[in-house]
């Protein structure tokens, strides 16, 4: 049995997954597509990076951003100058950054599709096409 399963390895379940190893937390992540690329989801704001700095130190590509601009319907446009940077990454980078740093801290991670999963007295059993789990507690870290 596990004390944490996680089901979802996008930034925020690749990020809990990283924290928890660095306790020393027995954990399990899942995710059937994970890491992988989200067009929404690349872009990191200047206090999210102030309140994370590991992110401002993983070794990977970014772009800072110090203008916006806003089209609308009727084509108007305005150009707006950032105090501080957006700063955009891939998806995949991020989340990959983060799950092979909890691997390499000892979570186990697992390319599987939870299909159910039910509370047992004081655990949760989670349920995948190939098995099934047990965990204390369990995190749904899967998005909207």
């Amino acid at each position: 049995m596990y004390k944490v399963g996680i089901i979802g390895a996008g930034i925020g379940g690749s990020y809990l997954s990283y924290c928890l190893s660095k306790e020393g937390v027995d954990t399990i992540i899942f995710d059937f597509r994970g890491p992988h690329e989200k067009i929404c989801g690349g872009g990191v704001s200047y206090k999210t990076i102030k309140r994370f700095p590991i992110i401002s130190e993983l070794p990977i590509p970014r772009k800072e951003i110090w203008k916006s601009t806003f089209i609308s319907p009727k084509e108007r446009v305005v150009t707006i100058d950032l105090e501080k940077p957006l700063t955009i990454f891939s998806r995949m980078d991020l989340d990959y950054s983060f799950l092979t740093m909890a691997q390499e801290a000892g979570i186990r991670f697992t390319k599987e599709k939870v299909q159910s999963f039910a509370r047992e007295g004081n655990s949760w059993r989670i349920f995948t096409n190939t098995g099934d789990y047990k965990a204390e507690v369990l995190v749904g870290a899967d998005g909207a």
